[in-house]
């Protein structure tokens, strides 16, 4: 049975809110073997900030490992929160399950990668600390649906009206802006119409 090595993950409240923070000589000292770790964290109140149209935000429960390799970090992880969000068509709430899968890699202070290949965007650091919650937050906003329905209005395909207005789908506006094009009449055609009209009546 393989032993996990478990990271000492720092968590510290300022203003109510929880942030993780990895210390990066811990994973230097790791000598490439993977560190894991299990923790929450509370990202809503910064959520909200972000975007004006989430209502509100389970902690994010993120799980996975950091290990120290070719003198960079790499943080893989997943995290998993439940977002709430407007619907799109009724504006009643919505709990969306999000379960998002995240790779960053991070360089230490005073680390050159100049040299180096690299396929994919880094992130320096300015501290001794690796802070995981930017990431959880970038990762979360970039996630949200662009459409959020119930599941009762997913199972149906009504949308909300009221008098003298209706909510329509993209298709169905492009449809009815089709059939009002074909029925629209060139005002030559229409006098000329008229005019085979009245003939017949003469007849």
């Amino acid at each position: 049975m393989t032993n996990k090595r478990f990271l000492s993950i720092i968590l510290y409240v300022a203003l109510g809110v929880k942030i993780v923070k990895i210390s990066v000589k811990q994973l230097q000292d790791s000598q490439g073997t993977p560190n894991y770790f299990d923790a929450e964290i509370n990202v809503e109140e910064a959520l909200k900030q972000r975007d004006d149209s989430i209502l509100a935000v389970s902690p994010a429960h993120i799980k996975g490992f950091l290990v120290y390799q070719n003198e960079s970090v790499v943080a893989q992880f997943t995290c998993d929160v439940d977002i709430t969000l407007p619907s799109s068509r009724s504006l009643e709430p919505v709990v969306v399950p999000l379960s998002i899968e995240i790779v960053e890699r991070y360089i230490p202070k005073g680390t050159s990668f100049e040299e180096q290949e690299l396929t994919e965007i880094v992130i320096p650091l300015e501290t001794d600390w690796i802070d995981l919650q930017p990431a959880v937050e970038d990762h979360i906003l970039l996630s949200i649906p662009l459409q959020v329905l119930s599941p009762e209005e997913l199972s149906e395909d009504r949308m909300p009206s009221g008098q003298d207005w209706e909510v329509i789908s993209q298709d169905e506006l492009a449809l009815r802006r089709t059939v009002a094009k074909e029925q629209q009449v060139d005002p030559r055609l229409a006098a000329l119409q008229s005019f085979f009209d009245s003939d017949e009546t003469e007849k």
